[in-house]
């Protein structure tokens, strides 16, 4: 057993502190952050990493409690109130993910006094399909629109069992925490649906790099992420490269599931040996 003292690398050294010092977030998070940064070969991969979390919107609880309220006065303009409006979480029936969580944080930014109960908060898509009456204004809450999919199946289930019931609703419309530009636009366009977001995200590098440089940067990433595992229980990295979907996601809710969008070298769980690692964000499966 040696008894040398390990030795740091300076510009190891200063690249990590430097993030630290830019990120307060981040400082919860340091030995996920160093071995995130002892992954990278490279400088340019480290530099990178760094570009990334320069572009991150991470989104804690004193934040999140004005974008409820910001949600809150969208659904209020809107014209929508008590008793024929119901705000559903997407998630299916005996699902618990951030929809749920999120519509649990959301409710009580409704006034008892303009009318609002707990009644008019609904915990899954199966049941607001089922529940909707004639004239009902619908409102499908999700904590993140990604790539759009998820929001895209269900309205379409939705649609579906509301017909099948012969129920027409007043109004549909969609509203999330935060939601990527690409997804919305896909959602309001396929389903004819509003969406609202008060956070609107643009692709971590695609929409900011140079197009010049933008190959050179993803190659880089792909490099990064040909160092974990190739599956995780039922996932499928290269189902989840870039992000799913190729979302390129930056973000993420304090105390929150990180969606599957994110850039899998923040939360993919493994290494190519299948060993595990020590990730910034975490994603429960």
């Amino acid at each position: 057993m040696s008894i040398a003292a390990e030795k740091i690398n300076e510009n190891a050294f200063y690249g990590v502190y430097g993030l630290l010092e830019s990120f307060e977030w981040l400082r919860h998070s340091v030995d996920p952050l160093i071995e995130l940064w002892n992954t990278c070969d490279e400088k340019g991969q480290q530099e990178l990493v760094k570009d990334l979390f320069g572009r991150f919107t991470f989104v804690d609880g004193y934040q999140l409690e004005y974008i409820a309220k910001d949600i809150y006065s969208k659904i209020v303009d809107w014209g929508f109130a008590p008793p024929n409006t119901l705000i559903s979480a997407v998630a299916d029936k005996d699902e618990i993910d951030g929809s749920i969580a999120g519509l649990q944080f959301i409710k009580n930014k409704f006034p008892a006094e303009e009318g609002w109960k707990e009644s008019y908060f609904v915990p899954s898509i199966v049941q607001v399909a089922n529940r909707a009456r004639k004239n009902d204004n619908i409102v499908l809450f999700d904590d993140f629109l990604g790539s759009g999919k998820t929001v895209k199946n269900k309205v379409k289930y939705l649609k579906k069992v509301l017909q099948e019931r012969k129920v027409e609703p007043s109004s549909i419309k969609v509203v999330a925490y935060a939601g990527m530009e690409f997804g919305i636009n896909d959602v309001m366009s396929e389903c004819g649906l509003e969406v609202y977001s008060p956070i609107v995200l643009k692709k971590g590098l695609t929409d900011f790099e140079d197009p010049s440089s933008l190959p050179e940067k993803i190659n880089k990433m792909i490099s990064l992420e040909a160092k974990l595992g190739a599956k995780f229980k039922k996932l499928k990295l290269r189902d989840h490269s870039l992000g799913y979907l190729g979302s390129e996601t930056l973000f993420q809710i304090q105390g929150y599931n990180c969606p599957n969008n994110l850039f899998p070298i923040f939360w993919w769980p493994t290494f190519s040996d299948d060993t595990f690692r020590k990730t910034i964000f975490k994603r429960a499966r």
